[in-house]
């Protein structure tokens, strides 16, 4: 588990650097590498760790922010979190040879939802959030 901002980075940081090396990875370090590598433009940041590790950046241009929100997004749909979740992603990425724009798609709608609640000082609801992404999904054939 990840208690703080650091422990997160130092994750990713390590995840790359074990892959880059093509050293042996855990389950979570292989969908941590997959995500960067659709990422170029943040592979030479993530190479720079220890100056990396302690940058500050702005919420709209965070790589490890990204990141996180497709690695959370991904566990949703692993664990069908909310109900529903995986139903709908297999739906809406069966005719798509590349689902990392939806991803995008959906990760916007999670960081929108977030900064409501967070403003609002609540949590969010599985409906709401269910129905907000059925929004950005694509509609079946």
């Amino acid at each position: 588990m990840m208690h703080d901002r650091l422990q997160m980075r130092k994750t990713i940081l390590t995840a790359w650097q074990k892959a880059q090396n093509n050293e042996p990875l855990t389950p979570l370090e292989k969908d941590i590498a997959s995500v960067i590598q659709y990422h170029p433009d943040y592979h030479a940041l993530l190479n720079n760790s220890e100056k990396t590790l302690h940058a500050d950046f702005e919420t709209h241009n965070n790589p490890f922010l990204h990141l996180s929100l497709h690695i959370s997004l991904r566990e949703q749909i692993r664990c069908d979190r909310p109900s529903g979740m995986k139903k709908r992603w297999l739906n809406a990425s069966r005719y798509l040879l590349d689902t990392h724009d939806l991803e995008h798609k959906i990760m916007q709608v999670i960081a929108e939802l977030l900064c409501q609640a967070q403003q609002e000082q609540r949590t969010i609801d599985d409906s709401e959030y269910l129905t907000a992404i059925e929004n950005v999904l694509p509609k079946s054939k």
